[in-house]
């Protein structure tokens, strides 16, 4: 424990709240579910959706109003949200500022490919990003296999593992008794390859013949035309709907609705979708990446399946398709896991104990 700072508070840097992404519906729990109100967080949004110009002027005023506070003593902690590549210079100004400013820092790495990041970029830019590593008061990863993951990076130890919250909401609402359709397959995420989609089509098409009321759903950004093309071909084009990006009511129905959530991917962190599946009563299926085997067992919350292999992917579907009790005993599992590891209450207790130990303190709450 370092001694309290004497002036300023804490200022955290990420993507803009109304974004789309993991790292926005991370951020939008610490909003709605109140951290951001605990810590009396001003929080800079250096990324928004939009132009180019508009992510330029964001990324420019974000840097502006950081060296103000600068200026005026008022950044106590910097807490900084990144991924990779671009994502990781529109923060650079702002760590090196506060590098410069000798202002604690807590590092945020949501990317899942931040090594090969690093791997790709040339010797002056390596050398940038093993200081910011190297100076972090604090990195925060999302999954336990990331600190012995960056020790080929950075030499520093200061790592603390903090999985993405669940918010409460979410385990607050229960779907109604018969809402579910025990063979809809829900996917929420972007539409690409390294996401495993196409696998999990293949997989569905080899699922569907012996079941007519099978139901793929995948939900989310990007070229639907490849994915309908290849439904068309194993079969499966009258069971596949794509209602593009959802969220809110839309999402909440959609969890509500499902039978089991799959999330076949490639690479991951800790993906938010799969977390709320869980809390929203899911079994889960999906591929042993990233932080996923922080947050499944295989055989308790759902099945681990080996990444781009449809066929073992349809084996891993099938016993939930056809098992509505057994998706049920996963799916309440799943809840159990969200409820003792990932709600929101908890991991802002592991956020707010790395912040004492930095030297800040809480602010005394406001009356009402």
């Amino acid at each position: 424990m370092t001694a309290p700072l004497r002036a300023g508070r804490v200022v955290m840097a990420g993507t803009a709240l109304n974004n789309r992404g993991g790292v926005a519906s991370v951020l939008r729990v610490y909003d709605t579910d109140g951290f951001f109100g605990q810590w009396q967080v001003h929080y800079l949004a250096s990324h928004v959706p939009g132009p180019a110009a508009a992510k330029t002027r964001a990324a420019l005023v974000t840097w502006l109003t950081f060296l103000r506070l600068l200026g005026r003593r008022q950044v106590g902690l910097v807490h900084v949200h990144s991924a990779s590549r671009a994502s990781f210079w529109r923060k650079a100004p702002i760590l090196l500022a506060a590098l410069a400013a000798r202002r604690p820092i807590v590092f945020h790495l949501h990317g899942s490919e931040f090594a090969l990041f690093f791997d790709q970029s040339p010797p002056p830019a390596k050398a940038l990003i093993r200081l910011v590593l190297d100076r972090a008061s604090r990195i925060v990863v999302l999954s336990s296999a990331w600190p012995a993951a960056l020790r080929r990076l950075t030499g520093n130890r200061r790592i603390s593992v903090v999985f993405n919250p669940v918010p409460r909401a979410i385990l607050d609402v229960a779907p109604a008794a018969g809402h579910r359709c025990p063979r809809r397959i829900l996917y929420l995420g972007r539409l690409e390859e390294k996401k495993g989609v196409f696998d999990l089509v293949r997989a569905c098409g080899q699922l569907a013949a012996g079941r007519p009321d099978l139901e793929l759903v995948l939900a989310g950004e990007g070229d639907q035309e490849p994915l309908r093309q290849l439904a068309a071909n194993v079969g499966l084009a009258g069971q596949l709907a794509m209602p593009g990006w959802i969220e809110g009511d839309a999402k909440a129905q959609a969890l509500a609705t499902a039978g089991l959530f799959v999330l076949p991917s490639y690479t991951e962190c800790m993906p938010m979708g799969l977390l709320e599946a869980m809390a929203a009563g899911l079994p889960v299926v999906a591929t042993p990446v990233g932080g996923v085997p922080d947050a499944v067992q295989h055989g308790v919350e759902g099945f681990l399946s080996p990444v781009g292999q449809p066929e073992a992917l349809a084996a891993s579907l099938a016993p939930l398709l056809d098992d509505p009790d057994l998706g049920r005993a996963m799916g309440a599992a799943g809840q159990e896991r969200i409820r003792r590891q990932f709600v929101s209450d908890r991991i802002f207790e592991q956020l707010g104990e790395i912040y004492q130990d930095l030297g800040v303190q809480q602010p005394p709450r406001r009356l009402p």
